[in-house]
């Protein structure tokens, strides 16, 4: 057990400060609730990309931009660890710290097993004619785009689409300003 978990393996910490992030890790790991593997790599991860702070594990994680946290760990480590590990580093920290937040939501329901958020419905297209299909792509928070595209649409035609696309949607998007981030 590590040194940062003063209570016992049966209880999880009640805190959600960066101490109590690596503390819940260390239970999770004590009491089965992941693989040892896994477990190590998510305190592993959190230390790494927290590690560098000054006073970090008093930091409170609960309001945390993990985005942040991992532009600055990218900053002090760029030069001497590779962009791969980098990113593999952020990657399962924020996995890490999703989960222990997800814990603290609702420990009852929680697992770590389980994908943090439902998963989508399958992206469907039906044609509803002869003329055209309808495609309805199923985006975050339950929307859906629809594109009609006509039933003999060839490859440099969808090739075509693609581009316009690319130009137009980000052109028309709004901000992400109203929406919450989507939690990876």
């Amino acid at each position: 057990m590590s040194t940062l978990n003063s209570q016992s393996a049966t209880s999880p910490p009640s805190g959600t400060s960066a101490g109590d992030l690596l503390a819940f890790w260390d239970w999770a790991l004590d009491t089965g609730q992941v693989a040892a593997r896994t477990g190590s790599a998510y305190k592993t991860a959190c230390l790494r990309v927290m590690g560098d702070r000054p006073d970090w594990r008093h930091l409170e994680v609960a309001g945390l931009d993990p985005e942040a946290a991992i532009d600055a760990f990218t900053s002090a480590r760029e030069h001497d660890l590779a962009k791969n590990t980098i990113g593999i580093y952020a990657s399962t920290f924020r996995r890490a710290l999703g989960l222990f937040l997800d814990w603290h939501a609702d420990p009852h329901q929680w697992n770590p097993d389980l994908p943090r958020h439902p998963r989508l419905p399958p992206r469907a297209a039906t044609i509803t004619s002869d003329a055209a299909a309808h495609l309805r792509i199923h985006l975050p928070h339950g929307r859906t785009a629809e594109l009609v595209v006509p039933s003999d649409l060839t490859a440099a035609d969808a090739q075509q689409a693609m581009k316009t696309l690319r130009r137009v949607l980000p052109a028309i998007a709004k901000p992400d300003t109203a929406s919450p981030e989507p939690r990876t």
